[in-house]
């Protein structure tokens, strides 16, 4: 297939943009009926939530990325939601018009500019679509952090192919800084392969005229970066944004995340008494998936070695650059085998499986134009198409049995009661007794607490979104898992000293009690009216030691600060 012919700019054909609006219409529906629709009041204030709407909503009101909050999604993806997120109200069910539909649907339409720059068959890239969509790659809220990665991957393949078009050079320059202030992980991995490329095709061609390209593509990369580095400069942050950014990608193995001590799954056993039902285990298992992405990626840069040696062809490139990315993106797989971080590889290895299956398709065309009513009975023909069209449905066949996400179910959640209030601060309808619950603590911060004075909502909450008084951690307090930030957020506390905790009781592990029977790994004073943890950190034991119970509501529990800790003694475990 000639490379030239494939330009991601081109108009489409009807049949394929119809495809498209109807997976986004689904996409979009879905989305929208399982969450914002439903407006699920239990997700008010919860982890996952505040970790997402901290930096957007910290920058629509002013604060420094870095400086006074810290995400590591990375600093373009979070400013990139403010105007949705403004649009909508400001509030959680904004936040969840973004986590659940603008995004979801910005990732797949970049999904699909992408995959146009590697496959010319329109049915191929719709089924590319599809299947990143099932095995939970593209469709998600953060997935733009890695397309925007693989366009600029697929860009500079483009450039590859069309080296008199400059101008295209310099833009992905402008796509790669782009992908590192999306997410930092992918972005540093394109472009680490793209300096590998760049070096590579230095050695077999005019050092003059790569050294050309690759300062319109650093230019480029200067051109988008350069707004962002001023702002951090200017507000004194930037070199601490930096260090905590080392320390997160460098400490993945010290987050203690889910199987993170079982980097290789073994496979499945197949045996001979059940050959059938363990073979078939064997081949959608998750631990085939796991490894298979690698296994892609060895064969596909045997194949670039193979045939760049032999003709030099730049359009090699595309199985070098596919691979040296999806292995080092992979990096974040091997930190955890649940199947989430497995996804982070994933693209990469799907784009080279699909180029596997254009190739079967364009061999089957032929033979199945020479095997018709017309032409009668040609056995070479048919023999032949059946065998590729064999072999591209038993892929696709695979590809839809290892399905993580079907997209099919709708969670409709019933109202928890009838007497629903509209809270503004969450932008839809919430129960009495939640309503009465948030707007008693929000009063008594805003009553207790100045404008200008910190507080600490541990381990999660809205409430410093609620009442607009900072929070006393740039970390929040349930993502301090390396030394550095723990010791960081110690530091802050001591300094900051903020008078209240604001303990999240409804919604999350922490209690107030002497003791609790769900767990034996807890921490408190066994007093009643002690705040009583699940596990131990310095974190914790700094609330316990510094801060006494003050005012008890039903979502949350006030800490007061000592003052001063008059007993020596230590919490019990």
């Amino acid at each position: 297939m000639n490379e030239k012919k494939i330009i991601p700019f081109k108009s489409v054909a009807k049949q394929e943009y119809f495809c498209l609006g109807v997976v986004l219409f689904y996409i979009g529906f879905h989305g929208y009926i399982n969450f914002p629709f439903s407006s699920i009041e239990h997700t008010i204030g919860y982890i996952d939530y505040v970790y997402w709407v901290r930096p957007v909503d910290g920058m629509l009101n002013g604060r420094v990325f870095g400086l006074d909050f810290f995400n590591y999604y990375g600093p373009l993806f979070s400013f990139i939601q403010i105007p949705f997120y403004y649009i909508f109200g400001a509030n959680h069910w904004a936040l969840l018009i973004n986590i659940f539909i603008i995004f979801p649907l910005l990732s797949i339409v970049l999904a699909h500019f992408y995959i146009r720059i590697f496959i010319k068959t329109p049915l191929l890239r719709i089924l590319f679509l599809i299947v990143c969509l099932f095995q939970g790659s593209i469709g998600l809220y953060s997935s733009i952090r890695h397309i925007s990665a693989e366009i600029t991957l697929g860009l500079f393949l483009f450039c590859l192919a069309h080296p008199s078009k400059r101008f295209i050079f310099f833009m992905t320059g402008v796509m790669q800084g782009i992908s590192i202030l999306m997410g930092t992980e992918y972005g540093i991995a394109i472009f680490i392969s793209i300096c590998s490329a760049f070096f590579i095709f230095s050695l077999t061609n005019k050092k003059g005229n790569t050294k050309i390209l690759a300062s319109l593509f650093l230019s480029g990369l200067l051109v988008s970066l350069t707004p962002f580095i001023t702002y951090m400069i200017y507000h004194g942050a930037l070199i601490e944004f930096l260090k905590d950014y080392y320390d997160l990608v460098t400490s993945f193995e010290n987050q203690n995340t889910p199987g993170s001590d079982i980097f290789f799954p073994p496979f499945p056993s197949i045996t001979l008494n059940n050959f059938l039902d363990s073979f078939k285990h064997f081949l959608v298992s998750q631990s085939l998936r796991y490894y298979l992405p690698l296994i892609f990626y060895i064969i596909a840069g045997s194949i670039f070695i193979f045939i760049y040696i032999r003709r030099q062809n730049p359009s090699s490139f595309k199985f070098f650059l596919l691979s040296l990315f999806g292995l080092l993106v992979f990096y974040r797989s091997l930190t955890s085998p649940a199947y989430g971080y497995i996804a982070y590889g994933l693209v990469p290895a799907i784009t080279l499986g699909f180029l596997f299956m254009e190739k079967m398709w364009v061999c089957a065309i032929p033979h199945y134009k020479n095997y018709n009513i017309e032409t009668k009975y040609n056995l070479k023909s048919f023999l032949s198409f059946s065998a590729y069209a064999t072999i591209l449905l038993f892929i696709i066949t695979w590809f839809f049995l290892t399905a993580e996400n079907t997209f099919l179910s709708f969670k409709l959640y019933k109202r928890k009661s009838n007497d629903m209030v509209y809270y503004e601060k969450v932008g839809f309808e919430i129960s009495k007794e939640a309503y009465d619950q948030y707007t008693a603590i929000n009063n008594f911060i805003e009553k207790n607490v100045r404008p200008d004075e910190y507080i600490l909502p541990y381990p999660w909450g809205y409430y410093s979104q609620f009442t607009r008084r900072y929070s006393a951690l740039t970390n929040d307090a349930y993502t301090t898992g390396t030394k550095r930030q723990i010791k960081k957020s110690l530091k802050q506390l001591e300094e900051r000293k903020p008078q209240f905790v604001i303990l999240n009781t409804f919604n999350s592990a922490s209690r107030i009690g002497a003791i609790r029977d769900d767990t034996l790994n807890q921490i408190s004073w066994r007093t009643d009216d002690s705040p009583l943890f699940a596990g131990e950190n310095p974190i914790k034991l700094y609330i316990l030691e510094n801060y006494h119970l003050h005012k008890k509501f039903k979502y949350a529990s006030i800490l007061k600060r000592r003052n001063p800790l008059i007993e020596n003694s230590k919490p019990l475990k």
